[in-house]
């Protein structure tokens, strides 16, 4: 009788590991970073928003010319986190348009993450380096802004 026990927990706990194995293969498709601390989510063409260098934005009597690159989810899947980076068109734009620009992109394209984050580039500037401007929202609005002139 201890045999039989013996041998079918053996079996469950089997049968177990094989459905961790099986359950990792399907659903642990994360790239880690460099530290393995956040996972870096690609994103779906869905949540893609493509390049359009004819993007304008109203504001009170000055069109302000830019183009919006794609959202890229960033951190764990749950965390609902994204950045997005923007190339202003001339470079003679005030801090406060920029400030509303940003404020008007997240309201439209931001609101549904929990946190959302806009890097803002002068024309020539290089996108892989250090934004003119940075804005940070969560859920309830602004949190941080950002002038790195």
């Amino acid at each position: 009788m201890i045999k039989k026990f013996f041998k079918l927990g053996c079996l469950l706990f089997i049968l177990l590991a094989i459905f961790q194995v099986i359950f990792v293969a399907v659903y642990g498709d994360e790239q880690k970073n460099e530290d393995n601390s956040i996972a870096v989510i690609e994103p779906k063409q869905s949540e893609i928003t493509k390049a359009d260098s004819t993007n304008k934005i109203k504001l009170k009597s000055s069109n302000i010319d830019y183009e919006l690159l794609p959202i890229t989810r960033v951190g764990l899947e749950y965390q609902n986190r994204a950045t997005q980076k923007l190339v202003l068109k001339s470079n003679s734009q005030d801090e406060m348009s920029v400030k509303k620009l940003m404020t008007d992109i997240w309201t439209k394209k931001g609101k549904n993450f929990i946190e959302y984050t806009i890097f803002v580039y002068e024309p020539n500037m290089d996108t892989n380096d250090s934004a003119a401007y940075i804005a940070e929202f969560n859920k309830n609005g602004l949190s941080e802004f950002m002038n790195l002139k």
